[in-house]
């Protein structure tokens, strides 16, 4: 897994993991997405389908890290005060 970043002061956190897990481009993912801004999960959720990944990765909004995932990749969605974010949890450790 080759990890896609999202440019610095972007909202495309949920594209950069969706072209992470399906190894395409950033703008190939957005354009899978349908937004180069703030993604939900449906919109993640559309993508991964599209793409045949769909139910292989998991999904999860928390606000902590001490949480039992049970696929091998994990797409999360971590609430704090400044907002939300999406990252990738794989074998064990996150990619943001």
């Amino acid at each position: 897994m080759n990890l896609v970043r999202q440019p610095p002061g972007s909202n495309l956190c949920g594209q950069a993991c969706v072209a992470t897990i399906c190894g395409i481009t950033l703008d190939e993912a957005t354009a899978a997405v349908g937004t180069k801004g703030k993604t939900r999960p449906k919109q993640i959720i559309a993508a991964l389908k599209a793409k045949g990944l769909y139910p292989f990765v998991g999904m999860t909004r928390t606000n902590k890290r001490n949480v039992i995932w049970p696929e091998e990749i994990h797409i999360c969605k971590f609430k704090g005060d400044r907002g939300s974010h999406w990252v990738i949890r794989s074998n064990g450790k996150f990619y943001d």
